[in-house]
């Protein structure tokens, strides 16, 4: 059970380095706050 448990909810990421995942992050972190931003000038 608790092997089944820890399969179904461990995440494998397609980065080959720590560097890469901060990379993405900061980039998605860009868009989302300029995303957010942007929305009380569209409502």
């Amino acid at each position: 059970m608790n092997r089944t448990l820890k399969e179904t909810t461990v995440q494998r990421y397609p980065y080959e380095d720590h560097q890469q995942l901060c990379d993405h992050l900061a980039a998605f972190l860009d868009a989302y706050n300029f995303a957010k931003q942007l929305l009380p000038h569209i409502i």
